[in-house]
């Protein structure tokens, strides 16, 4: 069952053919041997599986072919001992014995895409039976340990060296390609069971892993399909996951409209119950419970529950005429933006988050508004905050910066209005207030190009500073913009996210707040986003769509 004209290589060896000198000569009667040498042999044994390059020896009788030596597997080396029986009666005739290190480049050349996964070479030994050259299934051994495995998404990672091994049985379809498998992976805290089924053209159309322990904090069982007609859908369950790189986002992440890849159509669903999440700094919540669904990477609906200590949160997404309506509340902000962005300086706080996202009505030509909201926070103090003691050190308000490196600066209130386009986070008229100081800031945050631009002012002993402010017409004049006190210095924040630049004017104290305009200057506009068309493919290279976010590492926001 081998196609002569895809096969090549050069061979040298004896030929013995025995014919029996009888009148009625059968061809079973004709007894042949062969023994061959062969170089740059190579053979197709199904659409993904092409053997090249092969020093391969050949011992063929009328009853079987045994073939021994080296060939190039998507461009790895490869030892192998083929045996082929032309006389049983079992339905496998044909078996492989195959040995060698695979890296990317043969993974790729296997239509097995799993670089975000594994990276590195690993070492397969496997047995691989078929009937006639039709390969129909292959039990395999993975020695995992000098390869690195990462899960971003549940912050498990192996490093080279450390010991892993997958035991894999796979089943092919009639085309040659992989249909299923069944696969147990173990190793240092790390132990997966599962199933795995494929799709038509390689991709993975469903995975069923009853059991996921990877590190110290994932315990759960998942089930996803992803398809083109239904899309993602994904059902986790069990005790706990790890949650640490859920404040966290690569570059590679960022849903950036001016790549020029036309946006993902296909729909997808999470559904999620889990008795806890761990998140950074030894913050956890518990009683989690979430379920999404959407379109590409918006979201359309979301309801969210969780215990944070015995604080709680909810978060939900619902439609709406304008577009979806999103809204998030916690009792404990501090110990909640501690666990998913690391931030230490924030203690306690009532958090309600409203907001709205896309689609918006925009003008043409104009890149997508993604949300737009405020976000408000009551009640709360704010202690060692690296930032704001530069920002209280250059305004020389040193009992400020006393305060926040001891117990703490008060705040009754901070609001901020925002609106996100392409990732540009621009804030507009946002304060914050306490009975120690006052800070209005507007500007952005291109998170893209982790810029910022603030300018605002600070108001000193903000309590008894903006009383004058309520008074009509004259509160106007000494106070000018609400927030603000009526001695206040301007500021100015830019350059590096992680180490801005920053510059307080203390005359600016000396003005009217009215006139204190002058010292702050424009506000900063985030850059416009630059708008490409679509590169569509040559039409010989373009396929039907399909939803190809990785269950394990998805890129939902």
């Amino acid at each position: 069952h081998l196609n002569p004209a895809t096969s090549k290589g050069m061979a040298s060896g004896n030929l013995t053919v025995r014919v029996p000198m009888q009148g009625d000569v059968k061809p079973d009667d004709v007894g042949i041997t062969a023994k061959v040498n062969t170089t740059q042999l190579g053979i197709a044994l199904g659409p993904h599986t092409v053997i090249s390059n092969g020093a391969v020896n050949f011992d063929i009788t009328n009853d079987k072919l045994h073939a021994v030596g080296t060939v190039s597997l998507g461009g790895g080396p490869v030892g192998v001992d083929w045996t082929e029986d032309f006389v049983t009666k079992n339905d496998i005739t044909t078996t492989i014995l195959a040995k060698g290190l695979v890296d990317e480049t043969t993974r790729e050349a296997l239509n097995f895409h799993a670089d975000d996964l594994i990276t590195g070479p690993v070492s397969v030994t496997a047995q691989i039976l078929g009937h006639q050259g039709d390969l129909r299934r292959a039990n395999m051994t993975i020695d995992l340990t000098p390869t690195t495995v990462a899960m971003d998404i549940i912050n498990y990672h192996k490093a080279p060296g450390t010991p892993a091994t997958a035991l894999m049985n796979a089943q092919f379809a009639n085309d040659g390609s992989i249909k299923s498998e069944t696969m147990s992976i173990s190793g240092a805290a790390l132990n997966v069971r599962g199933s795995i089924d494929f799709g038509a053209n390689g991709d993975l159309a469903r995975v069923d892993l009853p059991m996921v322990r990877a590190g110290p904090n994932n315990d759960f069982a998942v089930v996803f399909s992803d398809t083109a007609a239904g899309g993602l859908d994904v059902n986790l369950r069990g005790k706990s996951a790890d949650g640490t790189g859920l404040g966290h986002r690569k570059a590679a992440q960022v849903n950036n409209p001016a790549s020029g890849t036309p946006p993902s159509t296909a729909p997808f669903r999470y559904s999620i119950r889990l008795d806890r999440v761990v998140l950074r700094d030894n913050v956890s919540l518990s009683s989690f419970s979430l379920d999404t669904a959407g379109v590409g990477t918006s979201p359309q609906t979301l309801s969210l529950s969780s215990l944070l200590g015995k604080s709680k949160i909810a978060a939900s997404i619902t439609p709406s005429d304008t577009g979806r309506h999103v809204t998030l509340t916690s009792d404990d902000t501090g110990s909640l933006i501690r666990g998913l962005f690391g931030f230490e300086s924030m203690r306690g706080g009532d958090l309600t988050v409203n907001a709205t996202l896309s689609p918006l009505a925009q003008a043409k030509g104009k890149a997508p508004l993604d949300y737009a909201g405020t976000v408000v926070i009551k009640d709360f103090k704010i202690t060692n905050q690296p930032f704001l003691a530069r920002l209280f050190a250059a305004g020389s308000l040193l009992g400020v910066a006393d305060l926040l490196s001891g117990e703490g600066i008060s705040f009754d209130k901070l609001e901020v209005p925002f609106r996100a386009q392409n990732d540009a986070i621009t804030i507009h008229d946002a304060r914050a207030a306490g009975p120690a100081i006052g800070i209005t800031a507007d500007g952005y945050l291109d998170r893209a190009h982790n810029q910022i631009a603030l300018k605002g002012t600070l108001a000193p002993v903000y309590g008894l500073n903006s009383v004058l402010g309520a008074i009509p017409l004259l509160g106007d004049v000494l106070v000018s913009k609400k927030g603000e006190g009526i001695i206040g210095m301007t500021y100015s924040v830019s350059g590096d996210a992680d180490q801005p630049n920053l510059s307080v004017n203390p005359l600016a104290a000396l003005a009217p707040g009215i006139f204190r305009r002058i010292f702050e200057g424009s506000t900063p506009v985030a850059p416009e986003p630059q708008i490409l068309p679509p590169q569509q493919p040559p039409a010989s290279q373009q396929k039907p769509q399909a939803n190809t976010n990785s269950p394990l590492l998805p890129q939902h926001q």
